[in-house]
């Protein structure tokens, strides 16, 4: 591809992503399933993830490279990344309201001829359904949310049990099953195991991306999400520039970081790769 050809490509695909961005927010709801953190992509960002996808893109050598976004709310992201030359995109979303809507959104690109490909799956599921070692997994943030409330809970409620409650969107449930049910909702779609998603047990993700939505992420996730990448792998974690979330440094090798200027917080998208 010449030069010259490949400035109007760039061109191109950013008179669709415009087209893309006033497709998706015709219907857009708040990510109302986000209880810690706003959405990381206003209508103004979107061209910053775009540039940011397409040069991570040419990290990969081989012909097919794919991108898994980790809850992926309305799929704009997903859709991004498919945009900016990701071969096979995913994006996995518990929240079933903005699952349906992922798959307007993806149907309107189709109809619009927006996407380079049709390689792109939605699951309405549960990350952590990816992950072994279930028990263990609800075990760690049984022991997790007690640790927050010994440090702030004491602030919003009396006891943990209703802070549990708040947090978690439930009653009526022993504290073991809020969060086996937050982690795994019986409703959604169990059949990540059987996707192309995962191979031997190992994601087969080139490029895993996440903006952390719960309280459980840095000590419970992602040591989970550090077992299942293949390695060399890359995972891009987007944060508040104050609030970080950094992945030890025994598992990933800390590839740089990116900032992202936003209303009402400075975002940092921290890249890591598999050692």
């Amino acid at each position: 591809m010449t030069p010259e050809s490949s400035a109007y490509h760039q061109d191109e695909n950013l008179t669709k992503l415009a087209q893309l961005a006033q497709g998706v927010f015709r219907l857009s709801s708040p990510e109302r399933n986000w209880m810690f953190y706003g959405s990381e992509h206003p209508k103004e960002k979107i061209f910053n993830l775009y540039q940011i996808f397409s040069q991570l893109r040419t990290n990969f050598s081989q012909k097919n490279a794919s991108f898994l976004d980790c809850g992926s709310g309305n799929g704009l992201v997903t859709l991004i990344a498919s945009l900016a030359g990701f071969e096979k995109v995913y994006g996995i979303e518990k929240n079933r309201p903005l699952f349906l809507e992922a798959q307007k959104n993806l149907s309107y690109c189709q109809e619009q001829n927006l996407l380079r490909n049709n390689s792109i799956y939605f699951f309405n599921a549960s990350y952590y359904q990816l992950v072994n070692h279930h028990k263990d997994v609800v075990a760690s943030c049984l022991q997790e949310l007690n640790n927050f409330y010994e440090q702030d809970g004491i602030f919003y409620s009396s006891s943990f049990l209703e802070y549990a409650q708040a947090l978690l969107k439930e009653k009526n449930r022993s504290l073991k099953k809020m969060v086996e049910n937050y982690l795994f909702p019986p409703t959604n779609n169990n059949n990540l195991k059987d996707s192309a998603l995962l191979e031997n047990g190992q994601l087969t993700a080139d490029f895993v991306y996440i903006y952390p939505a719960d309280l459980f992420f840095s000590r419970v996730f992602l040591p989970q999400i550090a077992k299942l990448l293949k390695k060399e792998a890359f995972l891009g974690i987007l944060s508040p520039a104050d609030d970080k979330s950094e992945a030890q440094e025994d598992l990933f090798r800390k590839k740089e970081e990116i900032k992202l200027s936003a209303t009402p917080a400075s975002l940092v998208l921290s890249i890591f790769q598999k050692r």
